[in-house]
């Protein structure tokens, strides 16, 4: 199986990052958008259960809501 994909990190400030990644499990891939917090001790950067993940083929329809979330957001 191939090791998760970071496609891009947002730094939240706080020690807070939001990573997008492609992830697999069980055979099949995903897209996880999660915020990650450092942990202290090691630094380390550990996810927290605030985030979603969604079956690759529905990119197309998430990136359509997020689109038509920016333009409503904008008027």
């Amino acid at each position: 199986m191939p090791e998760d994909i970071e496609v891009k990190s947002i730094d939240r400030g706080y020690g807070k990052t939001i990573k997008i990644k492609i992830a697999y499990w069980k055979d099949n891939a995903y897209i996880d958008v999660r915020e990650y917090y450092s942990n202290e001790d090691s630094e380390e950067s550990l996810p927290t259960k605030k985030g979603v993940r969604f079956p690759i083929d529905m990119i197309d329809e998430i990136l359509e809501g997020l689109a038509d979330a920016k333009k409503q957001i904008s008027e």
